[in-house]
């Protein structure tokens, strides 16, 4: 069963992003991933199609969704809310220069479903 969305935005920095990617997919809670790609050089692009499945992430490229410049922070974030609120999940955004721990969602769900009110407002 997911416990949560993660969302990742990227622009460019892939070797920083693979490697958040793939902590992040070490996790050892059930999530559904997504990657936002925000408008990142072609290799970046490239890469993060290439390792979609593999890395088990939905990849959407922000570029097909709107021809404002990067940054679209605001964007990924009302996009990223309103699925999670329709799916009734937790949002969690990790930045794709963070790496974490294989414990560090399953804490975080843990911690939002023993406490109310948790996250920004």
């Amino acid at each position: 069963m997911v416990e949560a969305l993660v969302i990742t935005p990227v622009k460019d920095s892939l070797q920083n992003t693979l490697e958040t990617i793939q902590a992040i997919n070490n996790s050892e809670v059930e999530i559904q991933h997504i990657v936002y790609n925000d408008f990142s050089n072609k290799k970046t692009k490239l890469s993060l199609q290439d390792n979609s499945i593999k890395l088990c992430y939905q990849l959407i490229n922000i570029e097909e969704i709107t021809n404002s410049p990067s940054p679209n922070y605001i964007l990924i974030l009302k996009q990223a809310q309103k699925l999670a609120l329709k799916k009734g999940l937790p949002l969690i955004i990790v930045e794709s220069d963070v790496k974490i721990k294989p414990n560090t969602l399953e804490q975080l769900i843990q911690f939002n479903k023993e406490n109310e009110n948790v996250g920004l407002g």
